[in-house]
């Protein structure tokens, strides 16, 4: 991957982005996520999304979500809105046209915003504290999952709920995944579980299930070929699965912490990982090596996210 033809952000609780010279591993910018500048508290940073486009970074925290211009020298947003949940924020996505984001907060709430005039436009109670969230590549189902252990699916053309599941007993659900194809959705468990559906809008019907760690799984991810997915877990490892068969193929080592996130780069030659450890991590996705570290962040690095320009 080229450092000019990539885009490679990550955040955590140091309240900083950064954005990384891929290749050479060193930080080439760096934004603050601010609510208050004055009141100079570092804000965890949860979930980061770029648009459709790759025009825009959106970033959310505490209560609040901020959208920055990536090819701007500018620190502010260009949109921002710092009430838009009444608790933090863990998840924030783009639709297709990149017209609109949606939000999941430990609040209870998924809502839709138009980002040119930061208005809620829709939203939808969840069970409990939203863990995951996902918009389907139909762009009309909005997937989230839950602690109180609950995956709904969210019709925001019929505004309701088309589908209700509830895996493993109320064992919570940290992480979810729709594949860039929309025929397979993944939650994963407190319990090191990964539950895999076979998904199309006539049903969603029960695939399988894997005992994929020892402890909680952070983070999933579908490969943009389809072909794998990636767990990333609390036991410090990412594990890598064919989803023809569902048979681990890789474990990547290296990690010191908790691993919180992992993303995919476009030709699944390589995946991105970041940790408690305060790091991010390059992987190669053939030999399961590691290629760069990327230091710099002052506390858990709880996010990663990765454009590619063609």
């Amino acid at each position: 991957m080229s450092s000019r033809n990539v885009v490679l952000v990550s955040a955590g609780y140091d309240g900083v982005i950064r954005f990384w010279d891929i290749s050479g591993g060193h930080t080439k910018r760096t934004l603050k996520y601010e609510d208050n500048p004055e009141l100079k508290v570092k804000m965890p940073i949860n979930s980061l999304a770029f648009s459709p486009d790759g025009s825009y970074l959106a970033a959310s925290s505490i209560k609040s979500f901020k959208i920055y211009e990536v090819d701007s020298d500018r620190q502010s947003p260009k949109y921002s809105n710092p009430e838009a949940h009444k608790a933090t924020v863990n998840k924030i996505g783009f639709n297709s046209d990149g017209k609109w984001v949606y939000t999941a907060s430990d609040d209870k709430q998924c809502k839709i915003w138009d980002i040119r005039t930061s208005a809620c436009t829709m939203s939808a109670e969840s069970r409990g504290t939203i863990n995951g969230c996902v918009l389907h590549p139909n762009q009309r189902d909005i997937i989230m999952a839950d602690e109180s252990g609950f995956i709904r699916v969210w019709d925001i053309v019929a505004n309701r709920f088309r589908v209700e599941m509830c895996p493993d007993d109320k064992t919570p659900i940290h992480s979810l995944c729709i594949s860039p194809n929309g025929e397979t959705l993944v939650a994963c468990s407190k319990k090191g579980i990964a539950y895999v559906w076979m998904y199309s809008d006539a049903s969603i019907q029960p695939r399988t299930m894997i005992r994929a760690h020892d402890s909680y799984i952070l983070s999933c991810c579908v490969s943009p070929n389809n072909q794998i997915l990636a767990t990333a877990s609390a036991d410090r490892s990412i594990k890598l699965w064919n989803t023809s068969t569902f048979e681990n193929i890789a474990k990547l080592i290296g990690h010191e912490k908790y691993v919180w996130d992992c993303c995919f780069s476009c030709d699944t030659k390589n995946l991105v990982s970041c940790s408690s450890d305060h790091t991010c991590r390059l992987w190669d996705i053939k030999s399961g090596r590691i290629v760069r570290h990327y230091t710099g962040h002052e506390k858990v690095v709880s996010c990663v996210a990765l454009y590619e320009r063609f």
